[in-house]
């Protein structure tokens, strides 16, 4: 029995002899200096000045795209201008190339696209004089857009210029539709009146309630370098048997001293037996008006809607 305990212990040694003995690597520890602290030290926090606060950059505004009008037979440069709401002069600007007395049918025309100026402190809304505007009229056009008349008169001892309003349309569902009104001349005289129109491009409402606001009539300061002292003579008035258009001729005569006019405009209003208004037309000449001298002028006016009673003739001329 001893002897075979020991032959199992013999074997037991010989086994674990033959087995790799795994071999561990030392674990070392760092070496502390005594006495030695390294401080913590936190990362920088960064605080936004308030002297230089960020500011978002802001987008950019959009700028209003021109259009393009396409001229159709019949049209003048101030019809076109009427469609848009624009002053003559500003299509005349954006059209430097174009004479307004030789258009043809199918030219091209720059549009400029108005913008009204927000009132600032530095801006302000000029007052309106104590001007009276009539009852306004919008009469139905053949291209489906409306034209609407309105005549202002001066009642003060000042002469006017500059005047401007807004025709303003309720419709049924209660909605505003506003049409900036422009002028038919610059100057008001003292005593007379002015047309202002507006066209509403289609689709048009068929029914609505009609207002007008004057925004705008400002005195003409002294001493006053701006118009010249031009009057019309031998004025005739032909109005046809249908009362539906009048032939109108006279001459502009410039007093004997002063400057020359560079620019003469006549404006025609057409009133009907109750004195709305039915018609506007404007000419202007085609060359400069010396002082002393006289030149003849010669158009036609139509009615828009009713018969034409009675037409009026204002001139401006500017040097």
């Amino acid at each position: 029995m001893t002897i075979f305990r020991n032959a199992c212990f013999l074997l037991a040694l010989l086994l674990a002899a033959c087995t790799p003995v795994k071999t561990l690597a030392p674990v070392t520890s760092p070496t502390l200096r005594s006495g030695e602290l390294t401080p913590f030290t936190p990362p920088a926090r960064i605080t936004p000045s308030a002297a230089s606060p960020f500011t978002p950059t802001p987008l950019p505004s959009l700028t209003p795209t021109p259009l393009t009008h396409i001229v159709r037979e019949g049209e003048d440069m101030f019809g076109i201008a009427l469609q848009y709401g624009l002053p003559l002069d500003a299509l005349m600007t954006a059209n430097p190339t174009v004479n307004p007395r030789a258009m043809s049918v199918g030219m091209r025309l720059l549009v400029p696209a108005g913008e009204r100026p927000t009132p600032t402190v530095a801006n302000p809304t000029p007052t309106p004089l104590p001007v009276r505007a009539g009852a306004p009229v919008c009469y139905p056009r053949l291209d489906s857009s409306l034209m609407c008349l309105v005549v202002v008169s001066n009642t003060t001892a000042t002469a006017v210029e500059n005047l401007s309003g807004v025709f303003r349309l309720r419709v049924n569902d209660g909605n505003m539709l506003d049409a900036p009104a422009v002028p038919l001349l610059n100057l008001l005289s003292p005593g007379n009146g002015l047309p202002l129109t507006a066209v509403i491009l289609p689709p048009t409402p068929q029914h609505f309630e009609l207002g007008f606001e004057l925004t705008s009539a400002l005195p003409v300061p002294e001493p006053n370098t701006r118009y010249l002292d031009a009057h019309i003579e031998g004025l005739e008035i032909g109005v046809a048997p249908d009362g539906l258009s009048a032939s109108v001729k006279g001459e502009v005569v410039m007093p004997p001293t002063g400057a020359s006019a560079q620019t003469v405009w006549v404006g025609l209003v057409a009133l009907n037996a109750q004195g709305r208004p039915v018609g506007v037309r404007r000419w202007e000449s085609p060359q400069p008006l010396p002082s002393g001298q006289r030149m003849a002028f010669s158009t036609m006016i139509y009615s828009l809607g009713e018969a034409i009673e009675k037409v009026e003739a204002l001139v401006e001329a500017r040097p």
